[in-house]
């Protein structure tokens, strides 16, 4: 029967028992009452109530100090020991215990990423009930029984070469390449955890002995990882007689050979479907990628040249012929325009007032009376004012004299220092 994984995961339901009939008493006293409420009572599920799948596989002690084991083991292993990063962990997690050396503690190993990921968390205590199950032949224990390391003459193994990650065939493949598998586990999430990796495929992959033990899982992905072996899985008839097996069930398994040529084909195929998407023709985009470059490049000229003008344009002179006039005057700015424009007003409207014969001579006597002696402000604004307002109307231009009064009077209302020529 199939049971989907999203149920899976959330647990097996149980059913509630039925509520028994509650019993019919005569009697109307305490007892009666009471008893009928207990028996109406809901009684609390137990253990022996819920209904389990037949399908459902429960994780037994024993498996799980299985797959911590095997994430022990991957700690240790060849190519950890010659890999930078494993290597540098291992060395900066090494103590001495007693003469012994190369021993590691339980607080570190529960640190460690194969073992760290596992549910439920480990504790120092499954540690070692896993390494003492007798399972391992190639760890440890120190006398204390926290710490552990692996048994130095299992170290380097017989067929591996010291110094295997520099290594290369004839064809430029690397040692570990050569000895390296693409998987899919039967389930999503199931490459979170290195150390069940490896469990499932030591014990239910049916791995030939020349392929153990696992050297590593480097995860890709939750769902896909690289697993690195202890044998060579080039020989395609081999690899391909295990796969066959079709172990572990509902497992995906390449070489990794097969699997980059695998990948290399699906990005030609899928750079071949964008080019028929675009139309196929190269030559199109090219023109267009060309077209919008010479566009950019004649829109950067022109704010190019015209920051070189600067304000140039704004009081450059208009271009002449031969045939122009020498004497045209320049173009002047429309500020200044109105500001002049405005100046001369001035002047014209104080000019064109008609003054007459008696106010004039009243204005110049005022004018060149004892007070323009003096450097009283006030006494000089009454007698501008005065020679101003009765000025003569039967003048059109007027004198010199009063001209000389009304440059004076301009001095004084701009706050100007006032000057005054006889």
């Amino acid at each position: 029967m199939f049971v989907p994984r999203s149920v899976r995961s959330k647990g097996a339901p149980f059913q509630k028992k039925s509520e028994p009939p509650a019993t019919k008493t005569n009697s109307g006293n305490d007892y009666g009452a009471s008893a009928k409420n207990e028996t109406s009572r809901k009684s609390a599920p137990t253990v022996n109530d819920l209904k389990i799948p037949k399908d459902a596989t429960i994780n037994t002690d024993s498996e799980n100090l299985d797959t911590l084991l095997s994430g022990i083991e991957l700690i240790f292993t060849d190519y950890a020991q010659q890999d930078p990063e494993g290597s540098k962990w291992l060395s900066q997690h090494y103590r001495s215990v007693g003469s012994e050396e190369n021993y590691i503690h339980f607080s570190a190993i529960l640190e460690h990423p194969n073992i760290s990921t596992l549910k439920p968390a480990p504790s120092q205590l499954s540690l070692r009930q896993a390494i003492e199950s007798g399972q391992t032949k190639t760890l440890e224990l120190a006398a204390g029984g926290y710490h552990v390391r692996r048994k130095p003459s299992t170290y380097p193994l017989s067929h591996i070469p010291p110094g295997a990650s520099s290594l290369c065939n004839d064809d430029g493949v690397k040692y570990w390449d050569e000895r390296t598998i693409y998987v899919e586990p039967h389930s999503r999430h199931f490459c979170r955890t290195p150390a069940r990796v490896a469990y499932w495929l030591s014990h239910h992959g049916q791995l030939r002995e020349k392929w153990l033990p696992i050297q590593a899982v480097l995860p890709l992905y939750n769902s896909c990882a690289f697993v690195v072996l202890s044998g060579n899985v080039t020989h395609a008839d081999m690899l391909q007689k295990w796969i066959g097996k079709g172990v572990p069930k509902d497992w995906r398994i390449l070489s990794k050979a097969e699997h980059s040529k695998r990948t290399e084909e699906y990005l030609e195929l899928l750079q071949n479907r964008n080019s028929k998407h675009t139309g196929g023709n190269a030559k199109v985009v090219q023109d267009e990628a060309a077209t919008r470059e010479r566009t950019h490049m004649k829109f950067s000229d022109h704010l190019k040249s015209k920051a070189d003008s600067g304000d140039k344009e704004k009081y450059s002179e208009p271009d002449r012929d031969s045939n122009d006039v020498d004497d045209v005057s320049p173009v002047i700015p429309p500020t200044t325009e109105k500001k002049k424009r405005k100046r001369t007003a001035k002047k014209k409207s104080s000019a064109s007032k008609p003054v007459s014969a008696n106010d004039s001579e009243q204005g110049e006597s005022l004018a060149t009376s004892a007070d323009l002696e003096t450097d009283n402000p006030k006494s000089l604004r009454k007698h501008i004012k005065l020679s101003h307002h009765n000025a003569p109307e039967h003048i059109s231009e007027p004198s010199a004299k009063s001209a000389k009064v009304t440059k004076s009077k301009e001095h004084v209302f701009r706050g100007k220092k006032m000057k005054f020529d006889d």
